[in-house]
């Protein structure tokens, strides 16, 4: 399925739980929490269930797994993990995007644009979007000809907005593209398994 990624598709989202802001709640965290079991799932180890009160009261919330951050929020690589783990393209699909939305987060953070920082938010968008679809479709999670990855896609996007504070800075992280739309266009095996590659450097902490 070619996926349109559309700047500003998450303003119609609803409205999310208001959570009282932290300090915080203005720059990028991990929490260090290892308390729980070692849970093992297809070869993966889920992270430690996170507070949940402590998790959507910061931005990016809680990462950390056992052998430390990994880039994913912790509730959303449970989620992943719990959903997808059987496919690791699906995961790792899953684990792209997640750590681009993080460093999407955190530009808007920092308040760095710039000419660059655009042309590289399209180039990770394009990817993103069109990687994690390309894994989706090509997957028994979906049926073939069909808006299975879309709506697995929107889904996945109330999850991850799902506190006032991400909500709204994802809001104003669209408003700060001044409305630019990115087509995701077909994209290679080759080129996914670079941005997946690519996405487990990010700088995110």
């Amino acid at each position: 399925i070619l996926t349109i990624l559309i700047a500003g598709v998450l303003f119609f989202m609803n409205q999310k739980e208001k959570v009282a802001p932290t300090a915080d709640n203005e720059i990028v965290i991990s929490d260090t929490q290892t308390e729980g079991p070692r849970i093992e799932l297809n070869g993966y180890t889920l992270p430690p269930v996170p507070d949940k009160k402590l998790n959507d009261s910061t931005l990016l919330g809680i990462d950390n797994n056992f052998d430390g951050p990994n880039g994913i929020r912790d509730d959303l690589e449970i989620e992943i993990l719990q959903s997808y783990s059987s496919d690791p393209k699906v995961v790792e699909g899953f684990f792209a995007y997640v750590r681009s939305d993080a460093l999407d987060f955190k530009i808007m953070q920092e308040d760095i644009f710039t000419d660059e920082i655009y042309e590289d938010i399209s180039r990770r968008s394009t990817l993103a979007t069109g990687c994690r679809g390309k894994v989706l479709d090509e997957s028994n999670f979906t049926e073939p000809n069909t808006l299975d990855s879309y709506n697995i896609a929107l889904d996945f996007e109330n999850k991850t907005n799902n506190t006032f504070i991400r909500e709204n800075n994802t809001k104003q992280f669209f408003s700060r593209l001044n409305g630019q739309v990115f087509l995701a266009r077909p994209v290679s095996d080759e080129e996914c398994e670079a941005f997946f590659e690519e996405t487990k450097n990010y700088d995110l902490y």
